[in-house]
């Protein structure tokens, strides 16, 4: 059927480096239909007051703003109407 997939170790807590994977996947695929993202940071403390400033900046980019990132480099430049998530089958159909 030509399925195929990516997995990619990166860190998205910028809006640069998810431009940089959609830029890579479109690429490689010429097309992306299906988004999964599973970045997460986690600093484990005994108390609120051990979180750096630069860490709990990094855990909301990481967990947070990454999500919305993504998806807004996802949609970036795309015209076309779409009724939802659940489709997620592999087939390219000239659609960004």
């Amino acid at each position: 059927m030509g399925l195929a997939s990516w997995v990619r170790k990166q860190a998205l807590s910028s809006l640069a480096r998810c431009m940089h994977v959609r830029r890579d996947t479109l690429v490689g695929f010429s097309c992306l239909d299906c988004l999964v993202n599973n970045a997460a940071v986690q600093y484990y403390k005994h108390s609120i007051l051990e979180i750096t400033n630069e860490q709990l900046e990094l855990t909301y980019d990481t967990n947070i703003m990454a999500m919305f990132w993504m998806v807004q480099v996802r949609w970036a430049r795309t015209s076309w109407p779409y009724s939802g998530w659940s489709r997620c089958d592999g087939r390219c159909d000239g659609r960004p």
